[in-house]
């Protein structure tokens, strides 16, 4: 169960990438309507992985930056390209963790004292899935408002013994 929760959250983090091809840090910065700034919702993304994942863990956080990324604070809005840059070095810091995740481990307390009494590893993976796709919503709804192609998200997850090839190149730690 812990393996088909990583590789899920592994998934979601393909399917960002997916929503973000084809834009520029011109995009980036654009705010239509209500939705949020594509750079925004990268490093809000990556912020809240970087909690969860590495501060929660007592981890070195690998970038500090992004505490101004966090709900509720003042918002700001770094170039896409930084924002883009600043999550992949968040994800390769926190796919080891996540890959090394066991069934007891999930159940466990969360290690975020923020996070509540009745929150567990389980539930955070849940959540950061969750959060993944209401802003994969978001950039879908960017993109159809710029008239740019809109990409298809959740495709058929593999079997737990595929392999890793439909795992986006940029998300690779591993140099294959």
């Amino acid at each position: 169960m812990a393996q088909l929760i990583a590789r899920i959250l592994l998934s979601a983090r393909t399917d960002l990438l997916r929503a973000l091809d084809g834009l520029d840090d011109a995009h980036g910065a654009l705010r239509l309507g209500g939705l949020n700034e594509p750079a925004w919702i990268v490093a809000h993304l990556a912020e809240q992985e970087q909690r969860y994942w590495l501060r929660a863990f007592r981890a070195a956080a690998v970038a500090p930056e992004l505490d101004h990324y966090r709900r509720g604070r003042p918002e700001r809005v770094m170039p896409l390209s930084q924002a883009v840059d600043t999550w992949l070095r968040v994800a390769a810091a926190t796919e080891s963790r996540l890959l090394d995740l066991v069934e007891p481990e999930l159940a466990r307390g969360a290690p975020d004292p923020s996070a509540g009494p009745t929150e567990t590893v389980g539930v955070m993976c849940l959540r950061v899935f969750g959060h993944y796709y209401l802003h994969l919503g978001q950039l879908t709804a960017f993109r159809r408002w710029l008239g740019l192609p809109v990409p298809t998200f959740v495709g058929r997850l593999p079997a737990a013994d595929a392999g890793d090839d439909w795992i986006d190149d940029r998300l690779r730690t591993d140099g294959a």
